[in-house]
C-alpha cells in the first residue's frame, strides 16, 4: 500500500491536515468502484483503462447494472477516448486534473473545479454528464466514467469480484 494517512510522500493528508490529491482520488474510487472487474483492451500505450461494476449502494444512486471505467492519461497531450462496446445513452464523468496543469500541485480539480474542504466538510463531488461514448481526456489526468444505463447482468447483484471478459 503506497499511501500513508499523514505526512508521507504520498499521504492522504498534508502537514496541515488538508486533503491531498491522493485523498480525493481514493475517495472517488471508494464511492464509485465495485468489486467485479472487467478486462478492458486499450489501443494506446499511453492510456491505462480499467473497468468494474459500479459500487452498489453508492452515494450517487447509480442503479445495479452500471459500470465504472477509470482511465489514466500518461501523455501530456489530450487524447480522444471512445467506449465502443456498449450502447451508451449517457455517461457521467468525474475527471481529476492537477490545479494549473502542474503535476507537482498539491491541489486537484474535479471537472475544472478545485476540490477543498468546505467548513471541514467534504464538498459535493458531482459529475459532468456526457451524451455520447466519446470524450476528450486531458493530458496527465485521471478520471472515472460511470455508464449508468449499461445494464450489465453480472453487475446486478453483490458478490465477490471476478475478472470478466
Amino acid at each position: 500500500m503506497r499511501q500513508s494517512f499523514f505526512g508521507g510522500h504520498h499521504s492522504l493528508l498534508d502537514d496541515n491536515s488538508d486533503p491531498t490529491p491522493d485523498y480525493w482520488l481514493t475517495l472517488l474510487y471508494k464511492r464509485l468502484v465495485g468489486n467485479k472487474v472487467f478486462d478492458v483492451p486499450s489501443s494506446s500505450d499511453n492510456i491505462r483503462l480499467y473497468a468494474h461494476c459500479t459500487k452498489l449502494n453508492n452515494v450517487y444512486n447509480y442503479k445495479p447494472g452500471s459500470i465504472t471505467v477509470y482511465a489514466l492519461n500518461l501523455n501530456k497531450d489530450p487524447v480522444l477516448l471512445t467506449i465502443s462496446d456498449l450502447n451508451i445513452n449517457s455517461m457521467d464523468r468525474f475527471w481529476l486534473t492537477p490545479e494549473g496543469g502542474d503535476l507537482t500541485s498539491t491541489k486537484v480539480q474535479l471537472n475544472g473545479k478545485t476540490l477543498e474542504l468546505v467548513n471541514n466538510q467534504i464538498p459535493h463531488m458531482m459529475p459532468r454528464s456526457l451524451r455520447s461514448g466519446t470524450m476528450k481526456v486531458p493530458g496527465n489526468s485521471f478520471g472515472f466514467i460511470v455508464i449508468p444505463d449499461a445494464n450489465i447482468a453480472v453487475c446486478q447483484s453483490q458478490g465477490h469480484g471476478t475478472i470478466i471478459g
